[in-house]
Formats: C-alpha cells, structure tokens, sequence
C-alpha cells in the first residue's frame, strides 16, 4: 500500500496525483448532484403550533381555538390557566383512519379513546402529531370543560 507511506506526503510527485485525484473525486461527485436527473423534493417543514389553554373570568377557551396545520405538524397544547385541562377528540364522530392515526399520535391516552392526558400544573403540556392526519377538519373539547363550551378545531391542509 504505497499510498499509505509516509514517503507518499514527502514526496512532491505523489503528493501532486493524490491532490489532483481527490480533486477529481470531489468534483465528479459534485458534478452528479443534479445532471441527468430531476431534481428531488424538499422536505417538508415540520411546524409545531401552540394553543394556550384558559380558564378566568372570560370563559374557558382554547387560544386560538382554530389552527390551520399541514400534515405532519405538531400542536402543543399549554396550561395556563383554569387547570385542569386536556384535548379530546369524539371518538363517535371521528373516521376510523382519523382514530387510528391519532391512537398512535396521542402519547398518554386516557384508556383506549381519543383523550390526552390530564394537564393538572400551570405550564404543563401535552403535543399530538398530525402525521399521517389526511386533509380536513377535526373538531376537538376539553373533557372537563365540555359543559363550558372550551372547544376548538384544526383544520388540516
């Protein structure tokens, strides 16, 4: 193996091809980039949204209580006031595709239904992917706060 010799650096002969090979190598393989071949797609740009979850003298809400997202996204769903709090989406009304989507999307389920787990502590969060989530609309509830109309609605692109 002469190319691992120390004579090769000492030499200026060898030095010199080593240097214009690798040169070679580097350019080919930056010329074959895109010649010959459409280019790829980009990926997607993963966005996590952020809905507060209120609860004061106003009512108990989702802030914003709509949230357009493309598939893939994420929501983060915060505590701020009002606790508790979680987000709950009605297993009776929703696909069997959504459901099972979201089954595997909704980390620390209450059982087997669609319901986040309870956010009990100010600042406390809970975040649901939307991978996989085909285009729609999803409507969503807050289990203790039902009867107080917190209610919201993604709508997925």
């Amino acid at each position: 193996m002469k190319y691992l010799d120390f004579d090769l650096l000492t030499r200026p002969t060898h030095w010199r091809r080593l240097m214009t090979g690798g040169t070679l190598v580097v350019t080919y393989l930056l010329s074959i980039g895109t010649k010959g071949r459409a280019m790829e797609a980009q990926p997607k740009i993963v966005t996590t949204h952020e809905v507060r979850m209120l609860g004061d003298a106003d009512g108990y809400r989702y802030d914003p209580a709509e949230i357009t997202a493309n598939s893939g996204d994420s929501i983060r769903f915060v505590n701020v006031s009002g606790r508790p709090h979680n987000v709950s989406f009605d297993t009776a009304t929703a696909s069997a595709e959504f459901r099972a989507v979201m089954m595997r999307n909704m980390p620390d389920r209450l059982n087997e239904s669609l319901s986040g787990k309870m956010l009990l502590v100010i600042g406390e969060s809970y975040t649901i992917s939307l991978q996989g989530v085909s285009p729609g609309t999803y409507d969503f509830h807050c289990l203790p706060h039902l009867a107080m109309n917190q209610r919201g609605r993604i709508i997925v692109r």
